[in-house]
């Protein structure tokens, strides 16, 4: 008897090793045979390219104006009426770039503005060329190109002739438009929705037209006035920024505009030196409607710097009265 269970110990210890490993490769081939699935996520990317233009239309139904731009697509600007009769007149506002007619410093002034007696229009500014990122197929097209290629099987590379010049088999079969054509296009864009809304204040009744301009959108208001106004026009720089090739070429436009009534509400704080030498230019092509005033507000001003600007701008209207 106990050499029979000696006999029988090894086998007993073979058959409980061998279970675990039967049930690992059990569980292995169900694994393989069955798909795996990658977690389902349940949120959705939400890609804008534009301005929120016809929400914002349905947001505000009776403030909502559509203009035409130079493309023959419509332009969303919001209008609103004055709330002391008689009207003092009209303020066109065009945002800084990528905001749209309803939001941040804008959106607030017009409001604010109607409240005192000025009626108030507001246009948004979309990105220009260059300063927002890359459409999507034109950004997968880039990356795509600057990819190395796989290496080659077999040691060798597919084409030696690419492989030794260091250029790249991809071929980029994208049509790219120049800057400078994007750029031309974008300007002509926006200066056709300007004197859209210009004109439509002007028929409504409103001959006093005040063109203000936030950060980026100085350049297009000074051409709107240059273009309707010729010697003689009112505009509003609020943190006025320029655009690259519109740094060394803004100070000529100035020549023979000497009637100009110009006011210049610079940030306080944020690169003096700076608007200190934009008041210089002014002074240099002899301008005397200029003035500028440095005002407690961030460098891009918000919503929250509306009072204040609304104050200022006022102010400076009620000159003539």
């Amino acid at each position: 008897m106990l050499m029979a269970a000696m006999l029988a110990m090894p086998a007993l210890a073979q058959e409980e090793s061998d279970a675990p490993e039967a049930e690992v490769d059990d569980t292995a081939e169900a694994a393989s045979s069955t798909p795996r699935r990658a977690p389902v996520d349940a949120r959705r990317l939400m890609i804008s390219t534009g301005l929120g233009s016809r929400a914002l239309a349905a947001r505000y139904p009776d403030a909502a104006v559509w203009l035409q731009n130079s493309e023959g697509g419509d332009e969303l600007a919001l209008l609103e009426r004055e709330q002391r009769a008689p009207a003092k007149g009209a303020v066109l506002i065009l945002g800084a770039e990528g905001q749209s007619a309803a939001s941040s410093l804008a959106g607030a002034m017009r409001e604010a503005l109607a409240a005192r007696g000025w009626a108030a229009m507001t246009l948004g500014l979309p990105v220009g060329p260059g300063d927002g990122p890359p459409p999507a197929p034109a950004q997968t097209s880039t990356q795509t190109a600057a990819e190395p290629d796989p290496a080659p099987t077999g040691g060798e590379a597919a084409n030696p002739a690419l492989a030794a010049s260091g250029e790249s088999s991809v071929i980029d079969v994208m049509a790219k438009e120049p800057v400078a054509d994007l750029t031309g296009q974008y300007r002509e864009r926006v200066a056709s929705t300007l004197s859209a809304a210009r004109s439509r204040l002007q028929q409504q009744g409103y001959q006093r037209v005040v063109l203000v301009g936030v950060g980026r959108a100085a350049m297009p208001v000074w051409r709107e006035a240059q273009a309707a106004n010729g010697r003689s026009a009112e505009l509003v720089w609020i943190a006025p920024r320029f655009a690259a090739d519109e740094r060394q070429a803004w100070p000529a436009s100035l020549e023979g505009q000497s009637d100009w009534q110009v006011l210049d509400l610079a940030p306080a704080r944020a690169q003096p030196e700076v608007a200190s030498q934009r008041a210089a230019v002014f002074r240099r092509q002899g301008i005397q409607g200029y003035q500028q005033q440095a005002v407690a507000m961030a460098a891009l001003p918000t919503a929250r710097d509306a009072r204040q600007v609304v104050s200022r701008l006022v102010a400076w209207l009620q000159r003539k009265d």
